[in-house]
């Protein structure tokens, strides 16, 4: 039984019921989600958050921006 799939590319492309009630992401919100992502790349933005903001991730992409050994995170 596949709970979850994915393309080449690591997108989700299948979620069943089981999944859903486990994560709380239906198939449209994971496909949503992968098209911010891609259009905030695609707008020159150096990252990517979501509501509400994991401290460690944002900890994380601030570092790497201070840091100044990345310009696009």
């Amino acid at each position: 039984m596949k709970l979850i799939t994915t393309d080449i590319k690591g997108c989700v492309t299948y979620v069943n019921e089981v999944a859903e009630s486990l994560t709380g992401w239906s198939l449209k919100e994971t496909l949503g989600q992968a098209d911010d992502r891609r259009k905030s790349r695609e707008a020159g933005f150096n990252g990517h958050l979501v509501k509400p903001v994991d401290y460690d991730h944002l900890l994380e992409l601030l570092t790497k921006l201070t840091s100044g050994s990345e310009t696009r995170v």
